[in-house]
């Protein structure tokens, strides 16, 4: 354990390369951990990007190897936040993450890739849980996947996202009233603070700045 300043901030460094998690301790008790690269994510980019520079392959690597997946914990709960994660590394978290959640994201805009259903199926979460898909208007990859969502409501998480688009507008009916009552701006458990947005008819709707109730 290593004193970073002042302000009462630790770093425990471990070993990364065994796949021990980096934790900073925020306060006295709020605490940031760095569940996901560790070391080998990163060794086996670099191997396979040497390939691709080198010719032996024309695929180019797959930086998601080194998203990131990190908990936010204060006391017993915990928020959960997976960017584009890979599944391989849900799979070694499996059973590992003992808090009980009351956020997460869902992983890679809802991609079906992405999903390890062992790792959700394990996790303890609050009752309605937010899941969050982080999503925009791509028709190339058309996320989330309808199947994603689904999944995360047959689990009792609580659908949300910030966008109402492919996976999210086939769950969620607009003529319905379940619609009406979910808001796609997450405002039961976060305030928004302020909008890069200029214009309507744009691909993400601009960047999204919320404030979470943690």
């Amino acid at each position: 354990m290593e004193k970073a300043d002042s302000k009462n901030i630790f770093v425990h460094s471990g070993s990364i390369q065994s796949g021990i998690t980096r934790d900073f301790l925020l306060s006295e008790d709020m605490k940031l951990v760095f569940h996901a690269p560790i070391e080998k994510d990163y060794r086996d980019l670099a191997k396979f990007r040497a390939k691709f520079m080198e010719g032996y392959t024309a695929t180019y690597p797959d930086i998601h190897r080194v998203s990131t997946i990190i908990e936010l914990s204060k006391e017993n709960k915990s928020i959960l936040l997976t960017s584009d994660a890979r599944k391989r590394a849900f799979v070694r978290l499996r059973n590992k993450l003992s808090k009980s959640f009351e956020l997460v994201q869902v992983p890679h805009h809802g991609s079906n890739n992405n999903l390890d259903k062992r790792f959700w199926l394990s996790l303890k979460k609050d009752n309605k849980c937010p899941s969050v898909f982080s999503v925009g208007y791509q028709k190339k990859d058309k996320l989330p996947k309808i199947e994603v969502v689904n999944f995360f409501h047959n689990q009792k998480f609580d659908i949300k996202a910030t966008n109402n688009v492919f996976g999210i507008s086939e769950f969620y009916n607009e003529d319905n009233q379940i619609y009406k009552d979910h808001s796609n701006l997450l405002n039961i458990f976060s305030t928004k603070k302020n909008s890069t947005l200029k214009q309507k008819n744009i691909i993400h709707f601009g960047d999204q700045h919320f404030e979470v109730l943690f």
